[in-house]
């Protein structure tokens, strides 16, 4: 999204804050939480970067962005001990308007090209690419031309459950938005997505927990924690101040990053708080278990 649209919407935002149904938790009246750097994007090509998530090649761990529209078709594979740019994929056709990206299992990453700032498109594309710590071309990547129940709308927001790979498109509205659950490609109809209900306002990323049990969505100020599959907010929480906020992803040991527009800019790390909080907090130390054993050669518990 660009940086006139965004301030459009963060307008909006404080009207929609309090309009909205959704006012699970408590509101804090402190300042927001700073955030810990995580690294730094130094690539001067993300200029953007309105996408983020995570992938495993080959036992390493690689963060994924991507620039919002006007770019051409690639996506940026980062180190996330330092920040630099390690593998460019390109994908052809450009799309129109990328504005999240997914997990597509080991190696792949879902691009949505879901962006519809005028309500105006007949259907929305997801594309998966494989990424990593090289540049590779693309050549004849699976395809997914999607189409809403009623109307166009806009999205920025695509999710992938962790434990099976079913995919989930959030809209972005003022008022609050919806979550499309993306056919089975074998469906009668795998273009026609399926109205699951309403979220918070203005959602602009979000990532399942990695047990699947959960989801995290964000908007430019606010994180939003729901059950899956009610999609019911059990918890909202303010987030660090950040120009542009739209990325987010959620790493396997339970780690939550948090991506904004604008050249060379900070990716945070923070906490869950509250409910979910000891949840993640075992999570993490059977990840780290995990890796242990795998790291030294042994079978993982």
């Amino acid at each position: 999204m660009g940086v006139g649209r965004a301030a459009r919407w963060r307008a909006v935002a404080v009207t929609a804050l309090v309009a909205t149904p959704f006012v699970v938790g408590t509101a804090s009246a402190d300042e927001p939480p700073a955030g810990e750097v995580a690294f730094r994007v130094s690539d001067h090509r993300i200029v953007e970067s309105s996408g983020l998530t995570w992938v495993d090649v080959d036992g390493e761990r690689w963060i994924v962005t991507v620039n919002d529209s006007g770019d051409s078709g690639q996506v940026f594979t980062l180190d996330p001990a330092t920040g630099e740019t390690v593998g460019v994929t390109t994908f052809e056709p450009n799309p129109r308007d990328v504005e999240a990206l997914a997990p597509a299992g080991e190696g792949d990453v879902w691009v949505a090209d879901i962006g519809d700032n005028r309500r105006a498109r007949a259907s929305v594309t997801l594309t998966r690419v494989s990424v990593g710590p090289r540049d590779m071309a693309a050549d004849d990547p699976e395809t997914r031309t999607l189409r809403y129940p009623d109307r166009a709308r806009d999205a920025e927001t695509l999710l992938a459950h962790p434990r099976t790979g079913r995919l989930y498109v959030v809209t972005k509205g003022a008022l609050g938005g919806r979550v499309m659950e993306v056919p089975e490609v074998d469906a009668a109809d795998p273009e026609t997505m399926r109205d699951l209900g309403q979220v918070p306002a203005i959602i602009t990323d979000g990532a399942f927990l990695p047990s699947g049990d959960h989801v995290l969505l964000r908007n430019y100020t606010r994180g939003y924690l729901l059950t899956f599959p009610e999609w019911e907010v059990v918890e909202q929480f303010e987030l660090p101040r950040q120009p542009q906020g739209e990325g987010l992803t959620v790493l396997p040991e339970g780690d939550v990053l948090l991506s904004t527009e604008g050249r060379e800019r900070d990716v945070l790390r923070v906490e869950l708080p509250g409910t979910v909080g000891p949840a993640v907090d075992a999570l993490r130390s059977w990840w780290q278990g995990v890796w242990t054993r795998w790291s030294a050669g042994l079978t993982a518990p």
